[in-house]
């Protein structure tokens, strides 16, 4: 019985905490539906596409764990923008 008191306190209190975070969040702008479009186009190819996920198992495999400022963080800032130049995207690092 005690316990599950604090279960149905605790859980109330979660949901308030909630009601008053939405309360004290403000109201987000309308997103015109051509961005939407774009963003759901975006979504649908990114999801066809093992591209990413080469990518990352690509900078996993090859370079490892990178800290800002190291010899790794440089190298797969490079293998991104080539990878990006490969698509025929232009790519310009700035350090």
């Amino acid at each position: 019985m005690k316990r599950a008191l604090c279960t149905t306190v605790a859980a109330l209190a979660v949901v308030y905490c909630g009601l008053c975070a939405a309360a004290d969040t403000p109201p987000q702008a309308a997103v015109d539906p051509a961005t939407l479009a774009n963003l759901d186009r975006i979504r649908q190819t990114a999801i066809k596409s093992d591209w990413a996920w080469e990518l990352l198992e690509d900078l996993a495999d090859h370079i490892g764990p990178c800290l800002s400022g190291s010899p790794q963080n440089a190298a797969a800032i490079n293998r991104v923008a080539a990878a990006m130049r490969a698509l025929g995207r232009r790519s310009r690092c700035s350090r």
